[in-house]
């Protein structure tokens, strides 16, 4: 399947007026069994291979960005060298690794946290859902937000206001608000209404704005929008409206390198969006063109 999809999600497929898509993210399929999610359990590998095997999974990796791997992986920590060294972002998650292991793979190159899913209830000591549980003596990768050596990565989160209570968004975007990366997390059912959808194989039922796979109370992305995500950021997590904004666009393009964008400044790509005094959408730019504008419409 990789090497049919992969191919069609080019960078260089979209029309002048699209946004342009800086490459693929590869979440899976080396990840904790444990700390799996939403993802199809018989496709999970529990080994990471040498490179060249790797490459066999996948095909050509020329338009991946960013990879997510558990570290505590057999092969995890041999295999992230290799990718960082062609510019591919090695991300953390769906891990059941302890602090020692993280920071190992921050060691590594990795420099992205793949925070799936935040949660704080009241009557667990769990941070994060798709990692394992906080605990005082060994933090496990939620450490890592507080690490000096070496230095802590960027995390992404999915500010929807239903995938992360308000207090454990506060925590982790003031510990690190500079490492911040909104991630919308959504499927197809983003924009659309309540009712039943696919993601691959899994079948997704969206009840009161809400995500699940059907049939359990297991949240499976998101269907907020980006502009949503700033938001509720600002909202829950208690940080400023720059702060909001930098965590959507500045974070995310140097978490993988991509110069060019997530700046308003010379040489850049001009991809720019307007918002009100309320952060709604009213019109956006790509490559300096009108892409979208509300008061067209």
């Amino acid at each position: 399947m990789y090497h049919s999809v992969l191919p069609r999600l080019s960078p260089s497929n979209v029309s002048e007026l699209d946004a342009h898509a800086l490459g693929v993210h590869l979440e899976g399929p080396y990840i904790s069994y444990e700390k799996r999610g939403a993802h199809n359990p018989s496709l999970v590998q529990s080994v990471v291979p040498s490179f060249a095997e790797f490459e066999k999974m996948y095909g050509s990796l020329s338009d991946v960005r960013v990879v997510t791997i558990a570290p505590e992986l057999p092969g995890a920590l041999e295999v992230i060298p290799s990718l960082v060294s062609r510019g591919i972002a090695v991300s953390i998650g769906h891990s059941s690794a302890n602090i020692a292991t993280a920071m190992a793979s921050v060691t590594a190159g990795a420099n992205l946290i793949t925070v799936a899913y935040f949660w704080f209830p009241l009557m667990s000591q769990h941070l994060f859902n798709a990692m394992q549980p906080f605990h005082h003596r060994d933090p496990g990768i939620v450490g890592l937000l507080g690490s000096v050596d070496p230095p802590a990565p960027f995390f992404s989160i999915i500010a929807d206001g239903h995938h992360c209570h308000p207090a454990s968004l506060r925590i982790a975007a003031r510990s690190h608000p500079r490492g911040t990366v909104l991630v919308t997390d959504a499927i197809v059912a983003l924009g659309f209404t309540d009712g039943l959808y696919k993601l691959e194989s899994v079948n997704m039922e969206v009840k009161d704005g809400v995500a699940y796979v059907q049939g359990t109370s297991t949240l499976a992305g998101s269907i907020a929008g980006m502009d949503a995500c700033i938001r509720n950021y600002i909202k829950f997590g208690g940080g400023s409206v720059v702060e909001g904004i930098a965590a959507a666009t500045i974070h995310p393009a140097d978490a993988i390198g991509a110069k060019s964008k997530g700046r308003l400044e010379p040489g850049c790509d001009g991809d720019v969006v307007l918002l009100n005094k309320n952060l709604e959408v009213q019109s956006t730019y790509v490559m300096g063109k009108v892409a979208f504008d509300r008061l067209s419409l």
